[in-house]
């Protein structure tokens, strides 16, 4: 892969010269600044393709200065996916969330404990800041927490407590500062910054239709700032953009800033200084606004005296939208995918090949190009390389630094690439064979579950995808079969990690669920700073003395409670407690009720044969006993028990609670059916549970149940107990980190 000194008219696969630059030098650490496009095409860069129909000067300026990449990816064709792979170095499908976005109110994809780019570069002396969209989910506050849901926007109605700080948004995955939205079409219609929302959204949302096209009119009455134009927004966090970095040009430290912008995704509202200004259609509108608010970020690196330390880079999420006015676009003679197939979704290359430029003064040769296939989750590993240190042995695991490339001092090491769609589907590009595996139906819902189609292409002469080479080539199929396999089991793409997926990945059929249950894969990898507690094969870590055998036992890697165990004998104690006591720590488990009935259901009748009720007075039917109680008690006392429940009646309702009579109504939380922060019976869920001194927090799949809840007379430190009450639970992926009081 070569680099080369001008820029030619269409960047396609085209031959290359050598260029060489410096090391980037360790006492001066350049400012660096992302600026992510939404839903902008690979086409619409006019310099790229100067027979497309929209004005893009400040971009065009932007590529004559730096370098462009022409076989870029986003490593999803749609939005929340590539924003955590762009800020976790990590493809998104390794998370439960398998298709589409994050919808409205769920919670945050990014895990709590994953390293992040901005995190990295703090640690490396940088001030972090994002500003714009986030769309990566938050634990918003309310009767409810916030959830994964199967129907999409299906927490679009409930009440929340927008007073309230929110957290697992930017400043609790690494940035320092934050301002902007959520996304400009879903709610709340509202400012959030840091962790808080800005303008409290007193009023109900109401659809303007002069503000232009593709309005989110199905969120009408939705909590909204009041007065709040959707024109606004991209003006508004450009202003935002512009001062953060006149306000840090003046600091000593480097800075990061993630301008992650909201157009020209829909809402398609052009301000009015740009309505009509292409003569096209008002996307065509939003697309020049976009370059325009780019323009004012470079414009505002020059003003500020700090172009030659500042590495710039442009790109998009995703391919262009096909709803917005994609045949108004064509229609004048515009292709906003280029020469590619699809579109913004799309497994096809429309869908997730993405401009790429970035400009480096005195590194990065001046209108310069590379055909080096890179993924976005490689801006990671390459700023890693920036500042010259390695990625964390933790994190970033689909990231392979491209830094040698913008130098001209080599090629970077990336030789495959893993594609996503919306809707689920996977590819691989190896070389220039590309292997697509597509659903099966007409769309996901016809799919589920269906065995998926696999067909090749050839992209070094058949860019377009037109032509299936699968029947031809079988040889390549099952070598291009096998890779993919390889990279998604596993766990990473670069070499001599630990690294696994968090749920089970199959890209032979397509999913039955947008939120994949947790894998139930290994048990011994512990995360960053944590020792596992169960080696997924024996009692190593457990006081498991012999009448506990039949009682608790370990099958294909979990711990489990037997429902059909011996009987008891009077006055012993049946729970399973750890061997070391700890004092103040953080845990980490998953666990499950997996839902079988009660060998004795004799529990719950009265004498007389009748039935006891549950605590609302509703009768425990006898032909229904599907009911389940376990927990978790923290230094061993009782009172410090994070109890997993399952309500009676085979309702199938399963929450937690924390058993602190202590507690004030603030501190304790009480999980009934409708505030369930979990996935049902049978599905793992992941508790993360901290105590310090007296105080317990406690996180269930990512959602923030407990905070701050406090035990009176708890011990000093005690065991990790996992408490028997006859119902069948599983536990497994047992780590601890201890912590050190001041």
């Amino acid at each position: 892969m070569k680099a080369t000194c001008t820029l030619l008219a269409v960047l396609l696969l085209v031959p290359l010269t050598t260029l060489c630059a410096a090391d980037p030098g360790p006492d001066k650490r350049p400012n660096i600044i992302v600026i992510l496009a939404d839903d902008f095409g690979v086409g619409d860069i006019q310099s790229h393709y100067p027979d497309n129909k929209i004005a893009t000067p400040n971009l065009d300026r932007l590529v004559s200065e730096g370098m462009s990449f022409t076989d870029a990816h986003s490593p999803s064709a749609v939005c929340s996916p590539t924003r955590y792979g762009l800020l976790a170095g990590r493809y998104a499908w390794r998370t439960r969330l398998q298709e589409w976005v994050v919808a409205a109110y769920e919670p945050p994809l990014i895990d709590d404990l994953r390293p992040t780019l901005p995190g990295f570069l703090r640690e490396h002396g940088y001030h972090a800041a994002c500003i714009g969209k986030w769309h990566l989910g938050w634990n918003w506050v309310g009767p409810q927490p916030s959830q994964m849901t199967a129907k999409p926007n299906g927490q679009k109605n409930l009440k929340w407590d927008f007073e309230k700080p929110v957290a697992g948004g930017p400043v609790d995955r690494g940035f320092d500062h934050f301002f902007g939205v959520d996304l400009p079409n879903l709610p709340p219609f509202t400012w959030i910054e840091n962790d808080h929302v800005a303008i409290l959204p007193t009023e109900a949302y109401q659809v303007d239709p002069e503000e232009g096209i593709a309005l989110p009119v199905a969120f009408n009455g939705s909590p909204s700032a009041p007065g709040w134009r959707l024109q606004a927004i991209l003006p508004e966090i450009t202003k935002r953009a512009v001062d953060y970095i006149h306000d840090r040009a003046e600091k000593e430290e480097p800075f990061f800033l993630y301008f992650a912008q909201t157009s020209p995704h829909e809402p398609v509202v052009p301000s009015a200084a740009f309505r009509g200004k292409s003569g096209i259609a008002p996307v065509a509108d939003f697309v020049m606004e976009t370059d325009w608010s780019a323009g004012q970020v470079m414009e505002a690196v020059e003003e500020a005296g700090i172009a030659d330390n500042t590495l710039v880079v442009f790109t998009a999420d995703n391919g262009h939208s096909h709803y917005t006015g994609w045949d108004d676009l064509i229609k004048a003679g515009h292709q906003p995918s280029g020469p590619y197939r699809g579109h913004k979704g799309d497994i096809w290359e429309g869908g997730h090949r993405v401009p790429l430029v970035v400009r480096w003064p005195g590194k990065v040769a001046a209108g310069s190009a590379s055909d080096r296939t890179v993924s976005l989750t490689d801006l990671f590993a390459t700023f890693a390389g920036v500042v010259g240190d390695p990625l964390p042995a933790d994190g970033a695991e689909d990231s392979i630094s491209f830094l040698p490339d913008l130098l001209g001092e080599g090629e970077g090491t990336r030789t495959g690439l893993v594609s996503h769609s919306n809707m689920g589907e996977f590819a691989l590009r190896d070389g220039s064979w590309k292997i697509v595996y597509r659903m099966a139906g007409k769309n996901v819902e016809a799919s589920r579950g269906q065995a998926t189609i696999a067909e090749l292409y050839d992209l070094e002469h058949d860019i377009a995808e037109a032509n299936n080479l699968a029947d031809q080539h079988p040889d390549i199929v099952a070598t291009l079969t096998a890779k993919l396999n390889a990279v998604i089991h596993r766990g990473a793409t670069r070499e001599n990690i630990s690294a696994h997926n968090d749920c089970d990945v199959d890209f032979r059929k397509t999913q039955t669920e947008r939120w994949a249950p947790v894998a139930a894969s290994d048990t011994t990898t512990a995360p960053k700073g944590f020792t596992p507690l169960f080696d997924g094969k024996t009692w190593a870590n457990w006081d498991h003395p012999a009448h506990l055998d039949g009682v608790w036992e370990i099958a294909d890697g979990v711990i489990r409670l037997r429902t059909d165990e011996p009987p008891r004998e009077k006055g012993r104690d049946y729970n399973l407690a750890t061997e070391k006591h700890f004092k103040d720590f953080t845990l980490m488990i998953d666990w499950r009720l997996t839902g079988e009935p009660h060998v004795r259901p004799h529990q719950w009748l009265k004498d007389d044969g009748t039935f006891y009720t549950d605590a609302e007075g509703k009768t425990i039917m006898k032909d229904n006993l599907t009911w389940g109680d376990s927990g978790i008690y923290l230094r061993g006392a009782r009172l410090a028990q994070v109890n997993i429940w399952c309500q009676p009646c085979g309702s199938g309702e399963v929450g937690t609670k924390f058993k602190d009579l202590q507690a004030t109504q603030e501190e304790r939380l009480k999980t009934m059916p409708s505030t369930r922060a979990d996935k049902g019976l049978g599905e793992w869920n992941r508790f993360v549970i901290t105590l310090r001194v007296d105080r317990v927090d406690v996180s269930l799949n990512g959602a923030q149940v407990i905070q701050g809840a406090r035990v009176k007379d708890i011990p000093a430190e005690g065991p990790i107990t996992l408490q028997n009450h006859k119902d069948a639970v599983e536990f497994r992926n047992i780590f601890i980190q201890e912590i050190t009081r001041p």
